[in-house]
């Protein structure tokens, strides 16, 4: 890590005498202890089943195409979180994976050995790895269009709760027991302006033959 920001340098180096351990303590040395250009964590992997090396150029290849995906996929996700962020201020705005920050992830990765068996093929791993982010892009568009589809409602209901007595669903203003639906009377909703409330009380009673004198409530 280089540093004191999230910035990081993934790097595989040739090891020194056959020796994972020296050529640890040679990196150690040269950019920690003499020139504290950088925090270095091992990264640590088992011994995969890399192939031939014709399987391993071809390989190559397709990680370009694995690598846009995944990366791709996870910004889309954090600018996602970033918006829900600004618009709830209670919306925690630090990503994770596997339910630690990214920084810890990386200064302290593992490799899933049950998830990822080191004895696999390395094609087929590279494939999993790939099907896993498909399956994560998939079901973060769900989970998107279902966050819109409740957002729009909720918008909507709340225009209509703001909104003039026309548009709002009267339901919890008028109870039962305020209509009356018999052979000889019924009860008509009529929404009023609170600047007309004085002439149409004054008024109403003339507006039919057989409205009931003051009958509004």
């Amino acid at each position: 890590r280089a540093g004191m920001g999230s910035s990081y340098w993934l790097v595989s180096l040739p090891l020194e005498g056959g020796s994972a351990d020296r050529t640890w303590r040679i990196l150690q040395d040269k950019t920690t202890q003499d020139n504290d250009l950088s925090v270095n964590c091992k990264f640590s992997l088992p011994e995969l089943r890399v192939g031939t090396l014709d399987s391993l150029l071809a390989l190559s290849d397709d990680l370009v195409k694995v690598n846009t995906l995944v990366e791709a996929v996870a910004q889309k996700i954090q600018r996602q979180v970033l918006e829900l962020a600004s618009a709830d201020p209670q919306v925690n705005r630090e990503l994770t994976v596997d339910g630690v920050s990214a920084d810890r992830y990386l200064t302290a990765f593992t490799w899933d050995e049950a998830k990822h068996p080191a004895r696999r093929p390395l094609r087929e791993t590279v494939d999993k790895l790939q099907e896993g982010v498909a399956k994560v892009d998939d079901e973060f568009k769900v989970k998107t269009s279902e966050y819109a589809t409740v957002k729009s409602q909720l918008n909507g209901l709340a225009r209509k709760a703001a909104g003039s007595l026309a548009t709002r669903d009267l339901g919890e203003l008028v109870q039962g027991s305020d209509l009356v639906d018999t052979e000889n009377l019924t009860t008509l909703c009529v929404a009023v302006p609170k600047f007309n409330q004085k002439d149409w009380l004054e008024n109403y009673e003339t507006l039919a033959q057989f409205v009931v004198p003051r009958s509004s409530r």
